[in-house]
């Protein structure tokens, strides 16, 4: 989103900007939550207040009811849907931004950021490239859940998962296999009914 609101206010005032995204997932704008291809996994808060635009509060929902007329202002829509509205929303930016905006989007991850000068900085990829910018920005999204069985398990760790968005959990046959992991309580709250309920 901090791309997508980039180009959207650069445009909107006429300033050229050159924007550079260092992301090595293959999907782009929908990040690790909204990646999910399971339909069990909802988003915790109503369609009508998760809007992509603070300026437009009602973006998401018109977009949603668009594909599916029944959408009501508290329904609570799939994480992979609200994932497509992202990446839609994203592409859609760029295409309005004109000419005075560039993106240029490279599939790796940056190992270090130095100050080049009082008027910029130096990120150095993980393949040894690196690229100059005037202004960095670092969206990282979601960090690793913290394990609460860390060091009070004495059990077979085979069975668990430090985190339910790892690919192997979005596989059926192994959702039965889950006994334990960690997750952050509300934001997880539908894995774990798709995994216990599966």
């Amino acid at each position: 989103m901090v791309a997508t609101q980039l180009v959207r206010r650069t445009a909107q005032t006429g300033t050229p900007v050159h924007v550079v995204m260092l992301d090595q997932q293959t999907s782009m704008a929908e990040g690790a939550a909204y990646r999910t291809p399971d339909a069990g996994h909802l988003l915790n808060v109503p369609a009508s207040d998760m809007s992509a635009w603070p300026d437009q509060p009602d973006d998401f929902l018109e977009w949603a009811r668009r594909r599916d007329s029944s959408v009501g202002a508290y329904t609570f829509l799939q994480r992979h849907t609200y994932g497509e509205y992202l990446r839609g929303t994203f592409f859609a930016a760029i295409a309005q931004a004109g000419i005075k905006t560039s993106i240029e989007i490279h599939r790796q991850e940056a190992d270090a950021i130095e100050r080049r000068s009082e008027n910029g900085w130096s990120v150095r990829c993980r393949g040894g490239a690196s690229i100059e910018a005037d202004v960095v920005v670092l969206a990282t999204g979601h960090r690793p859940p913290v394990d609460p069985l860390k060091h009070q398990w004495s059990g077979h760790f085979g069975k668990s998962a430090a985190t339910v968005w790892r690919p192997q959990l979005q596989r059926k046959s192994a959702r039965r296999q889950v006994r334990a992991f960690s997750a952050r309580p509300l934001r997880e709250f539908s894995v774990h009914t798709a995994l216990w309920t599966a």
